[in-house]
Order: C-alpha cells, then sequence, then structure tokens
C-alpha cells in the first residue's frame, strides 16, 4: 500500500500545479470536524464602516525583498463609530495621518490589525494615509529569483490575495464583503515591467526606477488586486473589442502566444451565454514561477503558473485551456459577483468551474462534455468518501479549508442537474437575472436561488437544502431485468438515512430501444426504494438508467449482463456505454464479453469510454485480447487510449509484449504515455526492464515526469545500485518537481531496504526546511510513508514554520498519528516537556503596542517577525 500511495503522489507532484484544481483533502479527521458541530461559527461580519477608494503607492526591491508603501483610503463610518480597523499581519507601520484632524491622528497596532481613530466629517466621511515596510513577507508578495534548482528563473515579484493574503503585505479591509475601487502606483527598477489591475495610466522614468500607475473605477474586493513586477515580454491575443495579451518571461513566450490564441473565443461564448458583456476594456494574463495554485481571477489580470504552458510532450494529454477557461469564468462568477462570506465560496468556484466544463462542450462537443462530467463525478464521489461536509457551511477553522472538492466538483455536478433539471433556456434566463441584478454586489446563495426561482416559477428551496446545506451524495444501487413480458428496474438508495441527512429527491430516467425507436420513462426515487416496471413482448436491445448524465450519485448497478453488453454496443450516449461497462467487468470470463469489448476498442468514438474498455481488458486472458491492446497501445490517436492499453499490458503480464511497451516508452509523443509504459515494463520483466529506467533518468520531459516515474520504479525494486540514483536526484540542482518526486522514491526505497532507512530518514527532515513549498509538502508525505515516530518533533517544528493555514494543519496531522507510535512512556515525557515550553512561552509573551500622535508614529513595533516559510499559500489548485 505505501508503494501504491508513494507512487501515487510522485504523479502529483509533477501534475497537480497545472491543473484549474483542487487542494487535497484534509482527510477523515477533518469530516468529523465539520460534522460534529463543534468548529467556530463564522458570522458575516458587522458593516458599519464602507471604504470606498484606495490610492495604494509600492516601491518595491526585489533585491532586498521588500516593499515600501503607503495606502490612503476614503469612505465612510456610521453615525456613532469611531473606528477603523485593517488588516495588518506583520507589518512595520511607519505612521498613520487622518485628513481634517487637528490633533494626531491616534492608532494602535497588534502586529494583527491596526486600529485608527480617523477624523468623521459630519457626512461621516474620512481620509487615512498608512506608510508601512514589510520585508520578506511570510505570504500575501512573493519574491523570487535564480536558486541552485533553477538557475536561470528570471527575477519576479507577485501577489496573491485570496483568501486573506493582502493582509501580509498591504494594511488593508481585507474581506471579500468590501468592494473599493482603486489606483495602484507600482515603483520598480526601469528595466522591469510591472503589472497591476485596471487600465495603465500613466509610465514616468525616475532615474533607474520606473512608476506604473494603473486605476480600476469599478469595486472589487481586496483579494482581488494583485501586482506583478519583473522582465516580461507581451503577446497579444485577437478580439474585436477587449484588449487581451499575456504578460511572460521570454522563455515561455511562444507556448504562451499559442495557449492564449482561444482567449478571445472564451470571451465572446461568455458574453453570449451569459448577456452581460466583459465590463473592462482590458483582461491579461501573466504568467508566474512557482505559484502558490494553478491560477487566479484577479480582475482584468489574472495569475497563471508557468507550468500550465506545458510543452510538446505534454500537448497531447493536457492543455491549459480548462484553465483558462476556469479563471475567465470568474470575472463574471466570483469578480462581477462575489461571495459575501467564504462560506458562499460556490458561488464562486463551483461556478467558475461549471462554465469551464461549458465551454468545453462549445468548443470540443458533447463526448468531451460527458467525459469531464464523468470524471468531476468520480472526483465528486471521492471528496465525499474522504470529507462529507456541506457545500454551504459557516464552520470552518480558516477558510482555505473550503477550497476543496465540494466546492469546485461537486458544485459544478449541482448546477449542471439545476440545468438540467430547469432546462437549458430557463437556467440561463435566471443567471442573466442573478448577474444583472447583483453586479458588483456581494451575494448569498439564496441571491442565486431566488434569480433561478423567478425565472422558472419552480420552488428550489428544498433541492438546495439538500444538496448544499446538507452533507452527502446518494449511493443508488439499480438493478436492471427482463422477465415476463416485462422490463423491471429497482433502484434504492444506500448511502446513510436519517434525520440530518434524509434521502435525496432524485428523478432517474429510464432509456431503452428495443430496435423501433428509443423510450423513456422516470423512476421517482425519494425514499429508500423504488420500482419501475414497463411491459414489452421481448427484451430490448440496451436499456440504461440516467445515460446522460442528469443525476449526480455514486451508482452500482446490477442485473442482467446482456442487457449492459448491449448498452455498451448500442447505446448512443458515452456516459451511458461508461457506466454499462462497470457491470460488464465481472463477465470478463465469457468469450461474448471480450469479444464486444475488443470490438468496441476499435470502433468506439468516446476516448474515455475506449480507455476504460483498454482497462478493463487488461483483466482478460487471451493472444486475442493482448494483439488488439497491442494495436491500441501503438496506433490509437488519443494518447489517454494509448495510455491506457500499455497500462493493460502491464496488467496482463505477457512477455510478448514487452517489445511494443518499450517501443511506446522509447518514442510516444505523449510524456505521460511513455511514463506509463516505464510502469508495464517493470510489471512484465522488471530485469529487462532496469537498464532502461537508468537511461529513462536523462530523458527529457515537461516537469521531468519521465525521470520522476524511472526513480519511483527504480526504488520500487529496492536495488542497492539504484539507491545512489534516487538519493542525487534529491540534492538541489535539479528541478524542485524532481527532487519532490525524488523524496517519495527515497522513502519507498526505505521501506523496503531497512539498512536505509534511517540515514533516509534524517536526510528527508533536512529537507523541512527547504524553501520550495512542493518540496516540503512531498517531504511530509514521504516522512508519513516512513511512519518512524522520532520524526514528530522535525514535523512539529516545520508546521510552526508554516504560514499556510492548511499546510501547517496537515503537518500536524501526520507528526500527530506518527507520535502515537511512540511507546507511552515516550510519549509522557514528552508532553510532560511540551508543558515546560508553553509555561516558559506564556511568562515570556509580548502584547501589541498603542501609538498615539506625531510623535509615535514612526516607531516600529518591538514585537519580532517569526521566520516563516516562505512559500505558503491561501487558495488550493484552482
Amino acid at each position: 500500500m505505501f508503494g501504491v500511495k508513494l507512487r501515487v503522489l510522485c504523479i502529483l507532484s509533477v501534475w497537480s500545479a497545472t491543473a484549474a484544481s483542487l487542494p487535497p483533502s484534509s482527510g477523515p479527521s477533518s469530516s468529523k470536524r465539520f460534522l460534529s458541530g463543534k468548529l467556530a461559527v463564522h458570522e458575516p461580519r458587522d458593516r458599519r464602516t464602507d471604504v470606498q477608494d484606495l490610492t495604494l503607492k509600492i516601491r518595491v526591491d526585489p533585491a532586498k525583498e521588500t516593499i515600501e508603501g503607503s495606502a490612503q483610503y476614503r469612505g465612510t463610518l456610521q453615525r456613532g463609530v469611531r473606528e477603523l480597523a485593517l488588516e495588518a499581519v506583520d507589518l512595520e507601520i511607519h505612521q498613520v495621518t487622518c485628513k481634517g484632524n487637528k490633533a494626531p491622528c491616534k492608532w494602535r497596532y497588534d502586529q494583527r490589525r491596526l486600529r485608527i481613530e480617523p477624523h468623521v466629517s459630519p457626512q461621516g466621511h474620512f481620509d487615512c494615509q498608512v506608510t508601512w515596510v514589510v520585508r520578506r513577507p511570510a505570504m500575501g508578495i512573493y519574491f523570487l529569483g535564480p536558486d541552485p534548482d533553477d538557475p536561470k528563473r528570471p527575477v519576479q515579484v507577485w501577489t496573491q490575495g485570496e483568501t486573506h493574503g493582502a493582509r501580509h503585505w498591504l494594511p488593508s479591509p481585507d474581506n471579500p464583503d468590501e468592494r473599493l475601487t482603486w489606483q495602484v502606483h507600482i515603483t520598480a527598477p526601469k528595466s522591469m515591467t510591472a503589472l497591476s489591475n485596471g487600465r495603465r495610466l500613466a509610465t514616468q522614468v525616475k532615474g533607474k526606477l520606473k512608476e506604473t500607475r494603473y486605476g480600476i473605477t469599478k469595486a472589487y474586493p481586496i483579494y482581488l488586486l494583485n501586482v506583478a513586477v519583473s522582465d516580461f515580454v507581451e503577446e497579444k491575443h485577437p478580439h474585436n473589442r477587449v484588449k487581451i495579451s499575456s504578460w511572460v518571461h521570454r522563455r515561455h513566450r511562444k507556448r504562451a502566444r499559442l495557449k492564449g490564441l482561444v482567449t478571445g473565443k472564451m470571451m465572446d461564448f461568455f458574453e453570449r451565454l451569459l448577456g452581460v458583456p466583459y465590463a473592462h476594456e482590458r483582461y491579461d494574463h501573466v504568467y508566474v514561477d512557482e505559484f502558490v495554485a494553478g491560477g487566479m481571477e484577479n480582475i482584468t489580470l489574472t495569475t497563471l503558473t508557468t507550468r500550465s504552458v506545458g510543452d510538446a510532450g505534454l500537448d497531447p494529454d493536457w492543455d491549459n485551456e480548462g484553465l483558462l477557461a476556469h479563471e475567465l469564468a470568474h470575472q463574471w462568477f466570483g469578480d462581477l459577483v462575489t461571495c459575501r462570506t467564504w462560506a458562499d465560496l460556490w458561488l464562486n468556484e463551483g461556478f467558475a468551474t461549471y462554465y469551464q466544463k461549458l465551454w468545453t462542450r462549445q468548443h470540443h462537443g458533447k463526448d468531451r462534455f460527458a467525459e469531464q462530467m464523468a470524471s468531476a463525478r468520480q472526483r465528486a464521489i471521492g471528496s465525499n468518501s474522504a470529507l462529507p461536509r456541506p457545500i454551504i457551511t459557516d464552520r470552518y477553522r480558516h477558510p482555505s479549508e473550503l477550497f476543496d472538492g465540494h466546492t469546485y466538483i461537486k458544485g459544478a455536478w449541482i448546477l449542471h442537474m439545476l440545468r438540467t433539471r430547469l432546462g437549458p433556456a430557463v437556467f440561463d434566463k435566471g443567471v442573466r437575472e442573478y448577474l444583472k441584478n447583483h453586479a458588483f454586489q456581494s451575494v448569498e446563495v439564496d441571491d442565486f436561488r431566488r434569480a433561478l426561482e423567478r425565472a422558472s416559477g419552480v420552488s428550489l428551496r428544498g433541492f438546495f437544502q439538500r444538496w448544499l446545506r446538507q452533507a452527502g451524495l446518494p449511493k443508488v444501487q439499480a438493478k436492471i431485468s427482463w422477465r415476463d413480458g416485462q422490463l423491471h428496474v429497482h433502484a434504492q438508495q444506500n448511502q446513510k438515512i436519517d434525520g440530518l441527512r434524509p434521502a435525496f429527491d432524485l428523478e432517474i430516467p429510464v432509456v431503452w430501444d428495443t430496435g423501433k425507436g428509443q423510450k423513456r420513462a422516470s423512476l421517482k426515487l425519494n425514499s429508500k426504494q423504488a420500482h419501475l416496471s414497463v411491459a414489452m413482448s421481448a427484451p430490448p436491445k440496451w436499456v440504461m438508467v440516467d445515460p446522460e448524465f442528469s443525476v449526480l450519485a455514486q451508482w452500482k448497478l446490477k442485473g442482467d449482463a446482456d442487457l449492459y453488453l448491449g448498452a455498451v454496443r448500442h447505446c448512443p450516449y458515452p456516459d451511458g456505454r461508461m457506466r454499462a461497462l462497470e457491470p460488464v467487468k465481472g463477465q470478463l470470463h465469457r468469450s461474448k464479453a471480450v469479444e464486444i469489448l475488443i470490438e468496441r476498442l476499435r470502433v468506439e468514438p468516446a476516448r474515455h469510454v475506449r480507455a476504460r474498455i483498454a482497462k478493463l481488458l487488461g483483466a482478460a486472458n487471451g493472444d486475442h485480447v493482448m494483439r488488439a491492446l497491442q494495436k491500441s497501445a501503438r496506433t490509437d490517436p488519443q494518447s489517454r487510449v494509448r495510455r491506457a492499453a500499455v497500462e493493460a499490458l502491464g496488467q496482463m503480464r505477457r512477455p510478448q509484449a514487452f517489445k511494443t511497451v518499450l517501443s511506446v516508452a522509447k518514442q510516444d509523443v505523449s510524456n505521460l504515455t511513455r511514463r506509463a509504459a516505464l510502469s508495464a515494463l517493470v510489471r512484465l520483466n522488471r530485469d529487462k526492464a532496469r537498464p532502461w529506467l537508468l537511461r529513462a533518468l536523462r530523458w527529457k520531459s515537461w516537469q521531468d515526469v519521465i525521470a520522476a516515474e524511472a526513480l519511483m520504479q527504480l526504488a520500487q525494486g529496492a536495488d542497492v545500485r539504484d539507491v545512489k540514483h534516487i538519493w542525487k536526484a534529491t540534492k538541489p540542482g535539479r528541478s524542485s518537481t524532481l527532487r519532490s518526486a525524488a523524496v517519495l522514491a527515497l522513502a519507498a526505497y526505505g521501506i523496503r531496504t531497512a539498512a536505509a532507512k534511517e540515514p533516509i530518514r534524517q536526510h528527508l527532515e533536512g529537507l523541512l526546511r527547504e524553501t520550495n513549498r512542493r518540496l516540503r509538502s512531498r517531504t511530509v508525505s514521504a516522512l508519513e510513508s516512513l511512519g518512524d515516530p522520532r520524526s514528530r518533533g522535525p514535523l512539529l517544528a516545520a508546521a510552526d514554520r508554516e504560514v499556510s493555514f492548511r499546510t501547517a494543519a496537515r503537518v500536524r496531522r501526520v507528526a500527530k498519528e506518527l507520535g502515537k507510535k511512540l511507546p507511552s512512556e515516550e510519549r509522557i515525557r514528552r508532553l510532560e516537556k511540551q508543558v515546560r515550553r508553553l509555561q516558559r512561552r506564556e511568562k515570556s509573551t509580548s502584547h501589541g503596542h498603542s501609538h498615539e500622535g506625531a510623535s509615535k508614529s514612526n516607531s516600529k513595533s518591538s514585537k519580532s517577525k517569526s521566520k516563516k516559510s516562505h512559500r505558503g499559500g491561501a487558495k488550493g489548485a484552482k
């Protein structure tokens, strides 16, 4: 199990950063927290202060990793309110001044929040300015440059605001329901390009520095403000109305030009579908290294990771089109209208995820849309198994916990069910009304529900309650049979049903064909079970429940295998054929079933269905099966099918397949297919595969995915001759992605080789201090798999250095699990030591300071900044 888990993590270490995708789930323990009711409730905050406008002036010093800034805020306070509170974490506040004050402005700062007592006009207006310095902040703004792992990496400075990043570099009203306009003046080295939101107003060279001014005249939350400074070049993309560009370092210039061409078509599609024009004259992408997510929808200037530009070896498997569509959809869902609190995050992320898939349907067709929805269904099931929480919940420890598969993937599926239930025209009408009525406002889930109800005349309160505010997914078992001249469909909900989690109210379409055309019926399943019978004189050619994926459920199909084989051959809907394969996999002992699958491997039009067929055939026997898979591995036009075919050949373990799989490993145009072929080679013959694994360590590929797989396969062989290659790959001087994969491979080797386990543990513990967040994360996973309780202390120390709440929580969870393996006496001794340390800390705790008047306005806080790990991150992989 450890080997399998580590191999999956090894794959993720070089793959996950590219997807507009999700943070990993927090594990089963998180489920208990969400469902226990013990988490604090995050009520919407009082809105007695209205910050309306910001003028931000910053001087960026990349060499010193320092920001010097001034922020002038204007707004109103309600009558009787005397204090303006700004979020500000570990900043050096130099001065606070307020217009209209005869006496010096009073202010207090406790390293978390800056409280100002401004002069307020009779109309309630205030105008205050804060000057501050931040030196190498822990998060929010990031300074990068060449390092041993990437000596050619350019100097870059970039920000990430969501969820609470802005407060780490800018005193700000850092909440999603506070909307304001802003101007940003950036002073940086004149050789660099400075980017921010809105329209570029002016550029002025001042000696060795250059000031660039931007302004946005519509109000947005501060977390959508971003700054990026580097040696960027511009690639312009065509559109008839909006100026669209990509800003990127020149080493990625050609790839960014190629990837950005589709953005204008996306813009046109979303404007037509949503009925609301894009709100600005400019929309840009800026590509940066080591971004903390796949992308971020900052207003008019989306930030993207440079990993998403890919290379020719990645193109057959993945492109960043989905990421581009996701972030562009956010310009309406998340920017134009924004969740009032993070509890309503679904209104941002669920919508962007679903509209990304609607773009796929428009641009790539129904089969590709069905493929994406089938993949989303499996991910939603996985998220529900790991963490069955409500999508809409105000109980959490930190908002970053809500950036998960429920909010994104299950959330997208719920929108799909609504669009299917109401009909596309009615649903789209409701969405248009929702956007128009709430443009440039903060919204809650009920605002959207009411818009759909007005458009449709249908009450949706019960649907929203069960699917969004309660946990769980339906687990539907459907049994299909034909007997005595009748088609029988029996369905039942097998998930836990109780007062807190009632049965789902499901309308399940049943579709069949007797040879005289399709027929349909609806099975109402709103309790534990239901039954449908339809008279027919002869058995249908095929029958399927919900073949057009209108219901999100974890399906288990039982009954007449021949009816499912008929669906595999004749059902016109790809999702119906896909799900019919599951009961068929138990029929591989029948020659009829195998022959049908071989036929479908050749003629099946949907690539994801074809890939699933290839994987199923890996469990069959016979030379004819092997020949069919060999042909598919060599000639199928879709890389994911070739990949599935080589995996199936490895599963068959027939030595005759070695030559075919080796050819794929050496020559396929797809990086990921070549990687899969290496694994298959090992399963076919480890000794013959070993020299090819050693060669593969030198093969160039996107994010070193091939070399990473070679390392893991060598580690699982536990050959003492190979550990030197794995150990070497963990050292500085390799790419961070290869090093991340190597630490997992090293742990896999340590599990299998007792003599090496101790030095491997010590080496991995040293890597917990690395600056690269991905490498640290994989090191935690590697130590978790080694399972040595002596790693508990180094892990706890690493957790204290982490700024990201979610990362620190995960590290502490791993440390806690390892601590359980200690002998009881040792655990007691460590607890006593921890108590003594806490007592000493209590005695030495220092408090924040008050500042009143000009005499104190230049004093710096006496509280020392904690040295946090530089690579934090609040947003999960989008």
